[in-house]
């Protein structure tokens, strides 16, 4: 069969299992059944997600979004993972679709990328699990399972192909159509003084960012205010911000927040509230680039209970920084504390660094948009479907 040949010859419009199980692969997944429907009308979508995926044409087995659970917190939710697990491996066997893509969350995919390799389901991963940051050799499921990797960090095209797993750089989907915030006015000078104090603004706006999931709002919510309280005290009037995803976070936030600090929590968008403000403290994770994006200063803190940095931290990670934009440059680019226990007084100052120079700004917002760049690619979720049929076509090819 040729590699030319439509998906319209096959014999069936194709049909797919997506797997996504946090909000943002939600999204992400969508746009991928968008691009899909595009090049094959008929195709037929099946999976574990969330609302947008529905709304886009996918029959869901179940809502994952709402269970969406990340390290220990998946412990409580064993049996509930297991019965998905059954019923999601008996629909594979009923159904048997041509092709499972999976949209991040690897450790929550690693049992259904397992399961389509024993019934010969090719597999396509978007998003490329970060195994090169922590525990690399789970590479051996991918490489093993043959799967192919639509990579959205630069980098990683180079690690995955050194570990013999097909990979293709995509670009971020965060940085689809891309276009950078203007530059500051003054570009900052090498010849200045680390400690020279410039335009020191009495009111400065910070914002307060937690993270999405529950457990980081109960885990963050506290370590932020503490700093927010030391900002305060060389900043008497400094306002601050904070962004909720829903009215039911907001609520809680309201509710375990320092009415003394009168912090602004609202849903309006991560964006537009990291617009209003001249910093941000915030938790490590894809935030991060979204800060980044809008070229603002950032401090960025990770919380973790004592004993499970000890039983798994630094034995398992692999890279010299944690955040994503520091690893992504290689450097420290922006402060980060991870974790930050015992550590809130020196990540209060950094903030408050940032705050009392001009200079130290503008050079981190430079060179924050100039790593932005780097993660442009036209259509990420248009390449990825490109991927995912012309991974059908080859094994019909290869059938055939």
């Amino acid at each position: 069969m040729s590699e030319t040949m439509s998906l319209s010859s096959l014999n069936k419009p194709p049909k797919f299992f997506i797997s996504a199980g946090e909000a943002s692969s939600d999204a992400h997944a969508a746009g991928v059944i968008r691009e899909i429907r595009a090049i094959h009308p008929e195709a037929s979508f099946h999976g574990l997600g969330g609302p947008q995926m529905a709304e886009a044409g996918c029959n869901l087995l179940e809502n994952m979004v709402d269970k969406s659970a990340m390290l220990h917190h998946v412990l409580g939710k064993l049996g509930w993972y297991r019965a998905i697990h059954r019923k999601t491996v008996d629909w594979l066997d009923a159904e048997k679709p041509d092709a499972l893509i999976t949209v991040d969350s690897f450790d929550g995919n690693m049992f259904l990328i397992w399961a389509a390799h024993k019934r010969r389901i090719p597999v396509l991963i978007f998003v490329a699990p970060q195994l090169w940051a922590w525990f690399p050799a789970r590479s051996w499921l991918i490489r093993k399972a043959g799967a192919r990797v639509a990579s959205i960090l630069p980098f990683e095209q180079e690690w995955y192909s050194k570990r013999g797993i097909s990979v293709e750089f995509v670009g971020h989907p965060l940085f689809d159509d891309y276009v950078p915030p203007e530059s500051p006015s003054e570009s900052y000078s090498t010849t200045l003084p680390k400690d020279v104090k410039q335009h020191i603004d009495p009111t400065p706006t910070v914002a307060l960012l937690p993270g999405s999931r529950m457990h980081e709002l109960e885990y963050h919510w506290p370590v932020l205010q503490q700093i927010a309280w030391r900002i305060r005290q060389r900043y008497a009037e400094a306002r601050f911000l904070t962004s909720a995803l829903s009215e039911q976070q907001s609520q809680w936030l309201k509710e375990n927040g320092d009415p003394m600090l009168g912090i602004e929590i609202s849903c309006k968008s991560l964006e537009e509230v990291v617009g209003q403000s001249q910093l941000a403290v915030l938790s490590s994770g894809t935030a991060t680039l979204q800060v980044a994006k809008q070229g603002c200063p950032m401090v960025v803190i990770y919380h973790i209970p004592s004993i499970l940095w000890a039983l798994l931290g630094r034995t398992l990670i692999t890279t010299p920084y944690l955040c994503i934009v520091n690893i992504l440059a290689q450097r420290e680019l922006v402060p980060e504390f991870m974790p930050v226990g015992g550590r809130l007084a020196e990540a209060a100052d950094k903030a408050i660094g940032l705050l009392e120079s001009t200079s130290r700004c503008d050079k981190m917002r430079s060179e924050l948009l100039a790593l932005c760049e780097t993660l442009c690619r036209p259509n990420p979720a248009g390449q990825v479907a490109q991927m995912a049929t012309d991974m059908i076509k080859t094994e019909n090819g290869s059938n055939g």
